[in-house]
């Protein structure tokens, strides 16, 4: 392998590495604001992310059951915080990268419903990320857990 080829594996692995990162701490980041509610971070506060912001504002007149709904907003910040730790870390890769691809689907149908087209957009855009790093797999190898992930997604 001469020269310039050990670079450009350098750089993809690189490219590769910082969108993957930067998705994972878009997940983290997202899912503390669920937790700060009135200068207070608590579990509690999930409790006024479904109740006070998506039933009594931004859902209030969808089609959507309002059961569902509240199981929804309730998961919602635990799935975005171990989707983004798994992300970072770099275990089961593939897995994790479909699984955020698909929580990012339901919160498109979720900012459709609210009318708010420039979430959708920005969802869209994260989609395409994932998207992007499951047709690299290959140069991803700045994996933190990298024996873990290789072997979880071996199946894959």
């Amino acid at each position: 392998m001469d020269n310039k080829e050990v670079k450009n594996d350098w750089t993809k692995s690189a490219a590769t590495a910082i969108l993957r990162w930067a998705l994972g701490f878009l997940f983290i980041f997202t899912s503390f604001g669920k937790f700060y509610y009135q200068g207070k971070w608590s579990f509690e506060n999930a409790k006024w992310f479904v109740t006070g912001y998506l039933l009594e504002d931004k859902l209030r007149e969808s089609f959507l059951p309002k059961w569902l709904i509240a199981g929804y907003g309730y998961a919602l910040p635990y799935c975005e915080l171990l989707l983004g730790v798994l992300l970072i870390l770099g275990i089961a890769r593939n897995k994790v990268l479909f699984a955020a691809g698909l929580l990012l689907i339901t919160l498109l149908i979720g900012a459709i419903q609210m009318k708010d087209y420039s979430v959708v957009y920005e969802n869209f855009f994260y989609i395409f990320i994932c998207a992007v790093l499951l047709f690299c797999p290959n140069y991803d190898k700045w994996l933190i857990v990298k024996k873990c992930s290789a072997n979880s997604d071996k199946t894959t």
